[in-house]
């Protein structure tokens, strides 16, 4: 299982920008409104994208759809989705690994820690981020 699914899944060799998916002046590519918590690396045509919190719900669920090289996000809709898919039988130092992945980026991820991700954390003595 890669680890860092919620925050990175690559598809290629587009270079990335290396920019933070969450940027308050950006504009989302789908709406046009300020504030953006993903950021989409496109094969073809080559392009970057980048989508406010609202958006990018509706355009990650599209993405097998798209030629999509790829994605970053800072939403924590994207960690929850993650932590709904990990089997019962995923082993300690898988889980503990995530745990730790999800605290070292709660800084930057958008809003507060929601109660499922907390649950997690503190289940792996993690405590909340």
């Amino acid at each position: 299982m890669n680890r860092k699914l919620f925050l990175q899944h690559a598809h290629g060799s587009v270079t990335d920008d290396g920019s933070s998916p969450r940027k308050p002046k950006a504009m989302c590519t789908r709406c046009g409104c300020r504030g953006t918590v993903a950021r989409l690396i496109l094969r073809s045509p080559p392009a970057i994208e980048r989508y406010c919190r609202d958006c990018w719900p509706l355009v990650r669920d599209a993405l097998a759809e798209r030629p999509v090289q790829e994605y970053v996000s800072r939403a924590w809709s994207d960690v929850e989705r993650l932590l709904s898919l990990l089997p019962p039988t995923t082993e300690a130092a898988t889980v503990t690994a995530l745990a730790a992945e999800i605290v070292a980026t709660a800084w930057d991820m958008d809003g507060p820690v929601p109660p499922i991700v907390q649950e997690f954390l503190l289940r792996t003595e993690r405590g909340p981020a």
